[in-house]
């Protein structure tokens, strides 16, 4: 079996991004930049081609006061996959997001990762209405989509999708695999924020608060022409030349969830 990476910058023209987006330096996240959402339905779109998908990422310890970092992933128009770690003692690298099934590569058709920020239902909290429409920038920062050889810094995680050429014949794996989750597996955690204050969030958005990078790795046929393409989710939204076969990465922040910066008091 021989592999084939590509990285992919959040800077790079090929990512797609829809939506309030901003870009901030940051000496931790890949190529030291990250870009954060901002508002709600917030996406960014990459297709790649591949067998397989990982999404890693960089989490930090958050406060029970504000909106904790929670994720949902989809391939294609498979099952949604809910990530929803509980605040850490310390920050962890490299913390296992995502991990899909393997899927039949034949070189010649793409695939789909879609990622959207979320956060849990709680019925035991409700958040005003002035801050319906933020997202703390703490609770999704800096995330990297690419391939085991680069990223793309996208919203805090880090996609890692893996691209595998096999020279033997394998078989789909069922669809029903671990990875396909259902909400009602997880427990709505607390809300949290990456930040101390408001103050020290407009001043400084990277201090005192939780962090999660991500990078999305791909292992890729040992083709040298293989490539990877983005489009969006409009017909218009597009780069480049699309095998048969789309899957699009796609963030969504889902509407009527807390984003933006918030103003937490004591």
């Amino acid at each position: 079996m021989a592999s084939n990476t590509t990285q992919i910058d959040n800077y790079d023209p090929r990512v797609l991004y829809r939506g309030s987006w901003s870009r901030h330096p940051n000496g931790r996240a890949f190529n030291q930049t990250i870009t954060l959402a901002r508002a709600i339905n917030t996406t960014a779109t990459l297709v790649f081609t591949g067998n397989s998908v990982a999404v890693y990422g960089e989490l930090g310890p958050y406060p029970p006061t504000a909106v904790p970092p929670v994720t949902k992933y989809e391939i294609d128009d498979g099952d949604p996959v809910i990530f929803a770690p509980p605040s850490p003692t310390k920050t962890l690298d490299r913390l296992l997001f995502f991990q899909s099934r393997a899927y039949p590569y034949d070189g010649d058709s793409s695939q789909t990762l879609s990622s959207s920020t979320i956060v849990p239902i709680n019925p035991t909290i409700t958040p005003s209405a002035s801050r319906s429409s933020e997202i703390p920038p703490g609770t999704i920062a800096g995330a990297v989509l690419g391939g085991i050889a680069a990223g793309l810094a996208i919203a805090g995680i880090i996609f890692f999708i893996l691209w595998r050429t096999k020279k033997l014949r394998f078989q789909q794996q069922d669809t029903s695999s671990a990875d396909d989750l259902s909400s009602s597996e997880y427990t709505p955690f607390r809300r949290s924020a990456m930040l101390r204050d408001s103050e020290q969030a407009y001043n400084n958005p990277y201090e005192d608060m939780g962090r999660r990078e991500s990078e999305v790795t791909a292992n890729s046929r040992d083709d040298p022409t293989s490539r990877i393409l983005l489009s969006g989710s409009g017909p218009e939204a597009s780069f480049g030349l699309i095998p048969p076969m789309k899957m699009r990465e796609e963030f969504r922040v889902v509407a009527g969830q807390p984003q933006g910066l918030p103003t937490y008091s004591r």
